[in-house]
């Protein structure tokens, strides 16, 4: 059975019912080749229960018998991810029904791009115009400047939108276990140390 071309990546500790809704968004996708590798953490409530409803044999559990934390579980989801991309999303998240066509159409027409992701604002979910991307200062910048707004938090990327190359996600050596906190603001800082930038033209490796 062939891989499939995105990885849907979670990591949940309980939040059943965010889990139903963050499961239902990915299942409504209209680019359907996707698997979600979801990490139990630990949880006390049924996941196994919720998951089996679903019988989407495109959703692969992995249970740990206790509660690791932060960032254990996405890490090994990603770990058994076997997408050419990669998705972080939590359980109290969820995406539009048209998030995983746009963004892998965009990267399959843009090979030298490793990574893309939207606006973290709140507001209407979907396509966003480009005019936005300015007026949130949202736009590409240089590698030094995503650097330094990432460390005072004021680099717009909005985890939840964002697309990786798998590829790219483990030439920077992913999730960082040292990070309980902002693991995810660590690995832009690593992406952008290592290339040029996502939205310019890099070489791999």
């Amino acid at each position: 059975m062939p891989s499939p071309r995105v990885s849907v990546c979670t990591s949940v500790l309980n939040q059943s019912e965010f889990l139903r809704r963050m499961i239902e968004s990915v299942r409504a996708q209209t680019f359907t080749d996707w698997e979600l590798v979801l990490v139990d953490d630990g949880s006390t409530e049924d996941i196994q229960g919720l998951v089996a409803g679903f019988a989407d044999e495109r959703i692969k559990l992995h249970v740990f018998p206790e509660n690791r934390g932060i960032p254990h579980g996405m890490i090994y989801s990603f770990a058994h991810a076997a997408g050419e991309f990669v998705q972080p999303l939590s359980a109290d998240e969820w995406i539009t029904p048209d998030k995983l066509r746009v963004q892998v159409e965009y990267l399959d027409a843009n090979p030298a791009i490793g990574c893309v992701w939207g606006l973290p604002w709140k507001g209407e979910m979907g396509e966003r115009p480009e005019w936005e991307q300015y007026a949130w200062r949202a736009h590409n910048r240089s590698p030094r400047a995503w650097v330094r707004d990432l460390m005072t938090r004021q680099a717009p990327i909005g985890g939840t939108s964002l697309l990786m190359r798998r590829a790219c996600y483990e030439a920077i050596g992913g999730f960082d276990p040292q990070f309980f906190a902002l693991s995810d603001l660590e690995l832009y800082v690593r992406f952008f140390q290592r290339y040029e930038g996502a939205l310019l033209p890099y070489r791999w490796g």
